[in-house]
């Protein structure tokens, strides 16, 4: 910020050295210690190389730098001027590996500090709600759920955790198995409460709570804890599988015990839902699930009473439509099979959350479900870089609003949320059912006996076939109404004359 908040050269003289509160690397040069930001690095690279004529391995480490034309846009750098140089590259050598490598970790973890910030919401709110709301106020006989598995681990290292949970009057308890780690969740600090029983096809029934802000489980800050019990075997062994057979009586045993195991956990996680007084608890169904891709892979995700969820799978996407203003349906269009959904959210200094990968079949499905909550929507045929759309609206937000919204940006035929959109894909719908209309008919077949069509296209000046001209289609269903009047009234069509004009033999034939 000012020359005054640098540190001395006297403390460590002529060494490399990161200052992690300015995010700054500082290079000695000349005598003196240049600044450079860790947003302005791009890369590092750590190598070991042993030199022909030294007998001791050297330490190399290369820092690589943003410059104009590369990762970033202009707006990131300072105006170029005859006195300003940017640095590519910069490369450092050491004997002792130590010193490179700390200096190596410190620029990473900065760089994710940057890449990462930590929210106002996560700075401390959920400490504060604690504190506010008090410690756990324990219940003299608690409801619990006994030898789940929970998510994430409690354990360091460990692959699985079992634990019981305990319904108190204004919180949860998480306890291991083994009695070292116990976690304490208040109601005030959890945002949505999600169960998932465990339907047709389904391996577990779970219990999901996504939290106002990031809290410390196990070794790692989550904002999402998570409670199974499987109903079936996650894993099948094919070694051991037999040949399949309707009526083996040992197979019906085991669907037999697999619903009942089925039933009995849906119910005890039912009941354990009754007790949590303090949640609004809400159902993730089957019914409206669907396939989509919110993060790297394709997982089933369904909308429940307040949010888009997909919690079968780790990590979690748990989205609160209370936070979403609009929702936009990408590659909306009749040829593509499947959609983008795009979730714009109310804070606008936060990027919009794209889902991908979503089968055009629920279109309707969802313009119905938002349309049950009055949720504005918008459907357009192309891909939007929002990055770069967000940026734009957040540089004059009264303009945005002046010029209409997002009606200026994302459509040009009135309000979001209309029903132009349905109407459409009705008539598309129908092009496939010829009807003919009577009327149509008979003004076809004047003007193609007639040939007054013909006669006006080649007079006078050339028409605008863009505005006025017939496609190929018009034409074959001109003539096929024009044919099917022809066969009404018992007249050959003309590729029927010419067929029996060709046919007819001559006179000088029959002698």
């Amino acid at each position: 910020q000012s020359p005054k908040e640098m540190p001395s050269m006297s403390s460590r003289p002529y060494k490399l050295q990161v200052d992690p509160q300015a995010q700054a690397l500082l290079v000695p040069m000349h005598g003196a210690l240049v600044p450079f930001h860790i947003s302005t690095v791009r890369n590092t690279v750590r190598s070991t190389v042993k030199p022909e004529v030294a007998e001791q391995e050297e330490q190399h480490l290369r820092i690589n730098f943003f410059f104009p034309g590369q990762g970033k846009t202009n707006e990131d750098f300072p105006v170029p001027t005859a006195n300003r140089v940017f640095v590519k590259e910069l490369t450092f050598r050491s004997l002792a590996r130590d010193n490179l490598d700390r200096i190596n970790n410190a620029i990473k973890d900065i760089q994710r500090q940057i890449r990462n910030p930590p929210s106002a919401k996560s700075s401390g709110n959920s400490k504060n709600d604690a504190k506010a709301a008090g410690p756990l106020q324990y219940s003299k006989s608690p409801f619990s759920l006994r030898e789940v598995n929970i998510r994430p681990v409690l354990g360091a290292g460990a692959r699985r955790t079992t634990c019981n949970v305990e319904a108190h009057i204004n919180g949860v308890r998480f306890l291991a198995r083994n009695g070292e780690a116990k976690i304490d969740l208040l109601y005030s600090q959890v945002k949505n409460c999600i169960l998932q029983p465990c339907e047709k096809g389904g391996l577990a029934v779970i219990l999901h709570f996504h939290l106002h802000a990031p809290m410390l489980v196990g070794a790692k800050m989550t904002s999402d804890i998570q409670v199974f019990q499987e109903c079936a075997t996650m894993t099948e062994d094919l070694t051991l599988k037999r040949t399949a057979n309707a009526y083996d009586p040992d197979e019906v045993l085991e669907e037999e015990n697999e619903r009942r195991i089925k039933e009995r956990n849906n119910q005890t996680f039912q009941e354990f839902c009754r007790h949590l007084k303090g949640l609004d608890v809400e159902l993730s169904r089957t019914v409206m699930s669907f396939m989509g891709v919110p993060h790297r892979t394709q997982v089933r995700m369904a909308l429940t009473s307040k949010s888009l969820v997909a919690i079968a799978d780790w990590p979690p996407f748990v989205a609160n439509f209370s936070e979403v203003d609009i929702v936009v349906f990408e590659r909306a269009a009749m040829t593509n099979r499947e959609i983008d959904m795009v979730l714009v959210l109310k804070d606008y200094n936060e990027q919009p959350i794209r889902i991908t990968t979503i089968s055009r079949s629920m279109l309707n499905d969802f313009k119905r479900y938002l349309g049950d909550r009055q949720m504005p929507w918008y459907q357009i045929t192309m891909s939007m870089h929002w990055p770069s759309v967000m940026k734009e609206i957040n540089k004059d937000k009264r303009q945005f609003a002046e010029i209409g919204g997002w009606n200026a940006w994302l459509t040009t035929e009135g309000p979001a949320g209309g029903g132009g959109d349905d109407s459409e894909e009705e008539s598309d719908g129908g092009d496939g059912d010829f009807k003919p209309d009577s009327s149509d008919d008979d003004d076809d077949d004047d003007d193609f006996e007639d040939g007054s069509d013909f006669e006006e296209e080649s007079s006078d000046e050339p028409e605008d076939t863009e505005d006025e001209g017939e496609t190929w289609e018009e034409h074959e269903r001109r003539a096929e109404r024009a044919d099917r009047r022809r066969r009404a009234e018992g007249s050959p069509s003309p590729a029927a004359k010419r067929s029996r004009h060709t046919s007819r033999p001559k006179r000088g034939s029959r002698r």
